[in-house]
């Protein structure tokens, strides 16, 4: 908004802290003398920019109310969203005219020439919009062969890797690997047969303590008597 009361103000929004659960707080510009009766002129010479829904509801209220939405659909209606746009609207709605002391004064234009200037406006704000979208897609575009130059450079870097070990190595590598992987078995079979041998002698063991044990009985001694 552009106005605070019947004499039209800027409202800007600033956020508050978080903690406070994100309320904001509004601050009002005074317009200056100038872009007041700019406005107060866009409003009787382009009333036409008024949507008529909005006319109808604009006729509904208070009379001090309704100059404030007028000029509120108006601005809406040429995007106008800033104090900016509205300085940069203004140029193109005053001229400089003489005093009787000779002075140079910058002051509106005739009301007459009201919609020759909004034209004129409009085709400045659509250049400078084509002009930014140009500036845009020519940004996107850098970017996307930034990006497809990263792409090309990350293959070309793999490649590279895939072939980083040289073919002889390579084979004598792939040479060494199923060696290797022979003397594993061996090694497995070979563990194997250790167990084996170990169990055989821990049996033998068992069997020798055995027939001592039996050789010491004293029923072979009255066996072996006469």
């Amino acid at each position: 908004n552009f106005w605070g009361d019947a004499n039209q103000a800027e409202e800007q929004a600033h956020a508050v802290e978080e903690k406070k659960g994100g309320e904001e707080e509004e601050e009002e510009r005074e317009l200056s003398d100038i872009a007041k009766r700019m406005l107060g002129m866009l409003t009787k010479q382009c009333s036409f920019l008024v949507e008529e829904r909005v006319r109808k509801t604009i006729e509904t209220l208070e009379t001090e109310e309704q100059l404030p939405r007028k000029i509120e659909s108006i601005l809406k209606s040429l995007s106008v969203e800033s104090q900016a746009d509205i300085n940069k609207m203004i140029q193109f709605f005053t001229c400089t005219v003489e005093t009787e002391d000779g002075e140079v004064e910058t002051d509106l234009i005739d009301p007459q020439d009201a919609i020759v200037a909004l034209r004129h406006f409009i085709d400045h704000q659509t250049k400078n919009a084509t002009l930014q979208t140009s500036k845009k897609n020519q940004m996107l575009s850098m970017e996307e062969r930034l990006k497809d130059r990263r792409r090309r450079e990350e293959r070309e870097f793999w490649r590279r890797m895939a072939h980083v070990i040289p073919e002889g190595n390579l084979r004598i590598w792939t040479a060494l690997e199923k060696g290797l992987e022979r003397y594993i078995v061996l090694l497995q079979d070979r563990s194997k047969l250790i167990d084996e041998t170990d169990g055989i002698r821990h049996q033998n063991d068992e069997l020798r303590a055995l027939l001592n044990q039996y050789m010491g009985s004293r029923i072979n001694e009255e066996l072996f008597s006469p």
